[in-house]
């Protein structure tokens, strides 16, 4: 898997050549990030086959709003990655065994996360409001009880989801809460793709996250 994503970041960095398109922003980010990790294997969710967060050569990929049903029960993984619709009601829903106000997209979340293995990482597209919304402080405190912490909040360029001119945002979670949890931004310069975190920016090796 490891080629696979180098070869997905040589032809990625091809197409940087000429321009810089808001996608290639979002897929040169996660490869970056699941080099990091040095994930052995990954997956890749989208649940309407519409793709705004692109990640090439996933060791599996599924599709479909019961994408979790079609894997096996003890299926787990180093890197996910879930393309989840945004702007989907929300409605009252179990998750952990609490009952709380929800996006359905949070639903998806919860199940991804227990799809990880101790060392992964999951990366969810969300609507811009990330978790300041109703129920959003409930909903990461019962991730926390569960053992995933929020480890990163990005924001995506504009141009990420054809039909809209939104600006969603990636939120990463693992199982691990030491650092801090960080905001910061995608975006693009001099023909390089990097993330800029916008607190604590004298640490040179967290600048360097995803720099090309």
């Amino acid at each position: 898997m490891q080629h696979e994503q180098m070869d997905s970041r040589r032809a990625l960095k091809g197409r940087m050549m000429n321009s810089i398109a808001p996608k290639d922003i979002g897929e040169g980010f996660l490869l970056r990030l699941a080099e990091r990790v040095e994930a052995q294997s990954s997956l890749y969710v989208s649940l309407t086959g519409s793709v705004a967060l692109r990640f090439p050569s996933p060791s599996l990929q599924v599709q479909g709003y019961d994408w979790n049903e079609q894997l096996a029960s003890d299926q787990s993984f180093d890197f996910i990655v879930l393309d989840l619709p945004l702007g989907l009601k929300a409605g009252r829903v179990n998750i952990g065994g609490a009952v709380l106000s929800a996006r359905r997209g949070w639903v998806d979340l919860y199940h991804g996360l227990n799809r990880l293995n101790t060392q992964g990482i999951c990366c969810a597209l969300l609507e811009p409001g990330g978790f300041g919304v109703r129920g959003g402080a409930e909903y990461l405190e019962i991730l926390k009880q569960n053992g995933f912490y929020l480890q990163g909040i990005f924001d995506l360029p504009e141009g990420v989801i054809d039909t809209s001119r939104i600006k969603p945002i990636v939120a990463v979670f693992g199982h691990h809460s030491e650092g801090m949890t960080y905001p910061g931004f995608l975006m693009s310069a001099r023909k390089r793709v990097y993330w800029q975190r916008s607190q604590r920016q004298d640490d040179p090796q967290q600048l360097s996250l995803v720099r090309f």
